[in-house]
């Protein structure tokens, strides 16, 4: 739960649709996610987020940080959240933890690294350098049952969003 069509539809197209980052510093960077400092000589200390970058991707990625710590209660990352910022009880160490669960979300969900079968097909039908064919292709060739039911869950989810509800809706009964 989470990651919808219109979140899914943001990250893709402006974050990995065509976009190559060479390390997570640069995406938390792209997104607006990371910190500023302020360095004077004598004072050093943070002033929050650059706010640089995609002030949509951010938006969507602290959104889905909230959606993750509600749905996904038992996970590592919302341990950590909870273990650093909710313990303190201020709203503002929640808001500026929930940051940087989204940064480390962010990262997580980079698809460029993912291996599995259909997902770089996938990434590549996103970033319209694939096909449609690729995809259903790839999951068929691995065999497993997981592999065609991703292919066409991301199939419906990218036709859901681009308007084409009844082509989203032949994949979804597949």
């Amino acid at each position: 739960k989470g990651v919808g069509p219109q979140s899914s539809w943001i990250l893709t197209r402006e974050c990995f649709g065509w976009r190559n980052f060479k390390n997570r510093k640069q995406l938390g960077a792209f997104a607006g996610l990371t910190g500023t400092p302020f360095d004077s000589g004598e004072t050093l200390r943070e002033q929050g987020i650059s706010k640089a970058g995609s002030r949509r991707v951010r938006t969507s990625m602290i959104e889905l940080g909230w959606t993750w710590v509600r749905w996904q209660p038992d996970s590592a990352l919302t341990q950590w959240f909870i273990d650093r910022y909710v313990r303190t009880g201020t709203k503002r160490a929640k808001r500026k933890g929930i940051v940087a669960l989204a940064r480390k979300l962010l990262i997580a969900i980079d698809t460029s690294r993912d291996t599995r079968v259909p997902m770089s097909e996938v990434y590549e039908f996103y970033a319209g350098r694939g096909s449609e064919q690729a995809v259903i292709q790839a999951a068929q060739h691995h065999g497993t049952e997981r592999a065609k039911m991703y292919a066409y869950l991301y199939l419906a989810l990218y036709y859901e969003v681009a308007g084409q509800a009844d082509r989203a809706r032949g994949y979804v009964r597949k």
